[in-house]
This record gives structure tokens, sequence and C-alpha cells, in this order.
């Protein structure tokens, strides 16, 4: 009879994992962030205009580092600190849980229990996987929403935040500050509602790119670890390369939406209020914004939000 994994290990698991992602990638992902939110003029940094992802990168790194030395890649390190622990747990742990019911209901015909169980099929696996990360993925939306809006707005340092003209120089010191002065002029200006500012943009990056994720990690896993494994530390190194084929494949293909979703949540309350008032699609300004967008969209983070999902 199989033994079932607890869930308080697939959550302190993905707790860990969350966290260390987070914590050794929050330079790249304030780089993404900045790249992907439209240029304001309450931004502390001038907007990079170029097309080519990876001039885009390079450039607003270097700009970065000029203008707020190393620590300038740690803004909202706070928000991850707050955030990253209960909203990983609850997104691994979640698919943990998922995909042990979908397998028990799919493969065995029943709600429960593991007797009579079949191997699935490459189609089923396919279709197990892509559901549990859907399902993981809707359910910590109700977190990673939240995180998203507070640590972005930190990471873009609109002019209405501490950390303006003089950055700490400690990642604690003074990030407290800048973390409780985001999250009350959020509140202040939106309510509760202000937190959760491009939910329906979050649930469609993140539900596909989990879908993505996961169905392409589990089925390389398989066939590599199939035809090539041959001890634990060769298992580790294969489960290590599928994830980072896997997470750069998801983030490619959500790209677009994902630029969108760092737009509405990065907005500026004034830019909120402009956006529900009545638009004159013949104002030039706008129609160039819009150009302009389009022209960028698919492609302005793209190097940044590849290497990070890697």
């Amino acid at each position: 009879m199989e033994t079932k994994t607890p869930p308080w290990v697939g959550l302190a698991a993905g707790a860990f994992a969350g966290l260390s992602q987070d914590v050794l990638l929050h330079p790249l992902d304030t780089l993404r962030t900045r790249l992907n939110a439209a240029p304001t003029s309450t931004s502390v940094l001038k907007p990079i205009t170029s097309s080519n992802p990876l001039i885009a990168f390079t450039s607003t790194g270097a700009q970065l580092f000029r203008t707020q030395g190393v620590l300038g890649f740690y803004r909202g390190f706070n928000a991850v600190l707050l955030f990253s622990i209960p909203t990983n747990a609850l997104y691994l742990g979640g698919y943990t849980y998922w995909r042990e019911r979908l397998e028990s209901v799919i493969l065995s015909g029943s709600g429960g229990g593991g007797e009579g169980r079949k191997e699935p099929t490459m189609v089923q696996r396919g279709a197990i996987d892509m559901a549990a990360g859907t399902c993981a993925e809707l359910g910590a939306c109700l977190l990673w929403t939240p995180y998203d809006v507070v640590r972005q707005r930190m990471q873009i340092g609109h002019a209405t935040t501490p950390l303006q003209s003089s950055p700490s120089r400690s990642l604690f010191g003074g990030g407290q500050e800048q973390l409780y002065t985001v999250i009350r002029s959020v509140y202040a200006a939106q309510g509760l509602h202000g937190f959760y500012a491009g939910l329906s943009a979050t649930i469609l990056v993140y539900a596909p790119y989990s879908a993505i994720f996961f169905s392409t990690y589990e089925a390389l896993k398989a066939t590599w670890r199939v035809n090539t494994a041959t001890s634990k530390g060769e298992v580790d190194g294969i489960e290590l390369c599928c994830g980072m084929c896997a997470g750069a494949i998801a983030a490619a293909i959500t790209q677009p939406l994902d630029c969108v979703k760092t737009r509405i949540q990065t907005a500026s309350v004034e830019a909120v209020e402009l956006r529900i008032a009545p638009v004159d699609p013949s104002n030039r300004s706008i129609r160039k914004d819009s150009v302009e967008m389009k022209r960028t969209l698919p492609q302005t983070g793209t190097t940044p939000t590849t290497v990070t999902s890697v």
C-alpha cells in the first residue's frame, strides 16, 4: 500500500525552496520588474527605451548600480521576508496535495487509497500535472497578488517612498519603514482592494505558467530519469536540468502577460484613476503610449524573466 506524503512535509519543503529562490534571485527580479513596469514621472530611474531584451537588461542593471549601488538591487527585500514563506508553502504544498489527489481519483477511479492504481499514460500524466499546477496557483494567488503589489512597488521606487533620494545602506535598515509606507499608501488609496490590483492578470499569468512548468518538468524528468539515471547524484542533476528547462519555457511563453500584470500592479494611484476615467482614443499621447507598449510588451523583460525562472 502506498504511503502518502504528510501535508506538512510539502508545506515545509515549499516554504524553504521558495524562500531560497526568492532571496538568491531577488536582484534579477528587481531588474525584471523595472523593465516590465511602465515609465512614470515618479520613477527613480530613467526609462530604458531599447527594444532589444539583452541591451535593456544590461542597461537597466548598469544604471541601477551607478545610482544606488548593489543595495539598489535589493529594493523590496523586506517584502520577500514577510510574504515568501507562507506564499511558497501554500503554492508548492498545494501542488503536492492536488497532484496526489488527482492521481488517486484518476488512476484508481476512487477518491482515496492506492489499491488497484494503474500506471498513468503520458496524456494522463500531463493532464494531472497541468491541473495540479493550476489548482495550486489559484489558491496561492490569494497571497501572490498582495506579495507582488507590495514588492514590485518597492522595487520600482516611486517618489512617494522613503528610498527616493537616498536608499538605505543596509538590507534591513530603512527597508522596514519603506515596507510599511507602501502598505499604508496602498491601503489608504484603495483599501484592501488595492492589494489585489491585477488579480485577474495574475491568474492569467501564473495559472498557465504553473501548468506549463509542472507538466514540462514532470515529462522531462520522467523521460531523462528512465533513459539516463544510474545513481542518486545523477537523478538530482537531471531534476535540476529539467526544472531549468521547464522554467525557461514557461517564462518565455507567459512574458507578455507578465508585463501587463506588472504595469497594472505598479501603477500609481493617479494612473489608476486616469485609467478608470473615459479615454479619448484620438489623444496623441495615449496612441503613442499604446504603440510603444505593443512594440515592447513581448520582449521587454524577457531576459531577466527567463533567467530568473531558470
